[in-house]
């Protein structure tokens, strides 16, 4: 019996998941057809666990030339992961001693991938980064090292991946003093004229919100009580 990490040839019909996805999301080639797959099937896949955001070495569906034009001044490993213009798949792009490669990457029936060529199944493309960061891929003796991000972080060439169904993630990490340990934002705490306890505000409104809210209020007024006087007695 194979191992869960084998490649299973009757298992992975080429023709036959190609008939199957256009009749899902459309013709295969067509760039609608790409981003309806993406987003059904993919877009949740793509983003880190904690901070939410798309992998650094993740684009969206750029040519060939252009993601040459990226890596030509980067070291030989470094790489990224695109996806394909004509198939509904991943391209594999890194940076050799004198050129470019291009390794298609495929998802399998079972929801993993595969460089096609190589053995080994992965259960998702960040682990198929690190494996080939540890382990070099068919005909090339060096490993995958800095992956490749993006030219304009304030217009990520996979923006259009997202709709207003999803929203696009944010490309940079939240500051390191806003974040908590599940990569959230920390709800924020205001003080409030009725009670001294600290009541949560929440990050949804925080928009809304301007510096004059967070001033603390002046603490109210006490009432001092007066004794009435003592009248001393003298004994003699």
């Amino acid at each position: 019996m194979a191992e869960d990490d084998e490649f299973i040839e009757d298992d992975y019909s080429i023709a036959h998941r190609a008939e199957t996805v256009s009749n899902l999301y459309g013709p295969v080639g067509a760039k609608n057809t790409t981003v309806k797959w993406f987003q059904t099937s993919q877009l949740q896949k793509l983003l880190e666990p904690f901070s939410e955001r798309p992998y650094e070495w993740f684009h969206g569906i750029i040519p060939r030339a252009k993601a040459e034009k990226m890596l030509l001044l980067k070291p030989v490993g470094a790489f990224m992961i695109r996806l394909s213009e004509k198939r509904l798949g991943y391209v594999l792009t890194f940076r050799a001693e004198t050129r470019c490669r291009h390794y298609m990457v495929d998802p399998t029936p079972s929801n993993k991938y595969v460089v096609v060529g190589e053995p080994k199944v992965h259960k998702t493309l960040e682990d198929l980064v690190k494996y080939h960061q540890k382990l070099p891929l068919s005909n090339w003796n060096h490993l995958l090292t800095e992956p490749c991000g993006q030219q304009d972080v304030a217009r990520p060439d996979y923006a259009e991946l997202w709709t207003s169904g999803h929203p696009t993630p944010p490309t940079q990490p939240l500051s390191a003093s806003y974040m908590d340990m599940k990569g959230r934002q920390p709800p924020l705490q205001q003080v409030t004229a009725n009670s001294t306890k600290s009541s949560t505000i929440s990050t949804n409104n925080v928009a809304t919100l301007n510096t004059q809210d967070f001033i603390p209020p002046l603490p109210p007024k006490t009432r001092t009580k007066t004794r009435p006087p003592v009248n001393y007695i003298s004994y003699k």
